[in-house]
């Protein structure tokens, strides 16, 4: 059968079916035309988050731009939303600002060594994510869902698996931003709110991860029968 080759530095892996899920890297070489182009709409977006040892926060704290937080045995700080920076060094006053809004927020000074760590998020040109199919078969895509991965990567993996395992139809088209990509967020939470679809088992998908920076420069490859 059909499938698809990523070359790396390590040797290279054959599979039917292949995930990007990239963030807001840049696409892999030998993308097909319509995958390609689809990614290089995704902008980058930085986000600076600080954690401060010991700080007591009972409950999630929210102000304009900013929150605290619990987070194991302190709170954390955060978090910027830089446009168009993908650059991974914290950045002093942006510290400094998110420190003073902090301090507003619990109505202390926020004081001791800060681990400020920075993250980049990826966008649309239209703010929605891509989650679907890529418009080649077997070529699906888990991409910008800007600072929301963690509340709609459940929801992504679902519309992902529903292409490839139930062979759904091609979901409604949000915005001409990324035509023949699937982006069913909004139709499926709304669908979730009378029904439960069932799951396909796990056990029964055989699958490759590459974890980022783990391999370096990999290539893809459409091929036309797997070894």
């Amino acid at each position: 059968p059909e499938g698809w080759r990523v070359r790396t530095d390590v040797g290279e892996i054959d599979a039917g079916i292949i995930l990007l899920a990239t963030g807001a890297a840049e696409g892999l070489v030998g993308l097909p035309d319509t995958a390609a182009s689809l990614m290089r709409l995704i902008s980058p977006i930085r986000g600076q988050i600080g954690f401060v040892p010991g700080l007591k926060a009972e409950a999630v704290l929210r102000g304009r731009g900013l929150y605290v937080a619990p987070s194991g045995e302190g709170a954390v700080v955060g978090a910027t939303m830089e446009a168009g920076r993908s650059d991974l060094e914290p950045d002093a006053d942006a510290g400094r600002t998110l420190v003073a809004g902090g301090e507003g927020l619990i109505g202390r000074a926020i004081e001791g060594e800060i681990d400020w760590r920075v993250g980049i998020r990826g966008s649309t040109p239209d703010g929605l994510p891509m989650a679907g199919g890529s418009g080649d078969a077997g070529l699906f895509m888990a991409l910008a869902p800007r600072r929301n991965g963690w509340l709609l990567g459940a929801l992504a993996a679902q519309v992902v698996a529903d292409h490839d395992e139930r062979s759904a139809p091609r979901a409604h088209q949000v915005g001409e931003a990324r035509p023949g990509v699937a982006v069913e967020v909004v139709r499926r939470l709304v669908e979730q709110r009378d029904a439960r679809t069932p799951q396909p088992d796990a056990g029964d998908r055989h699958q490759h991860r590459l974890a980022a920076g783990q391999l370096a420069h990999p290539a893809l490859e459409h091929v036309g029968s797997q070894s």
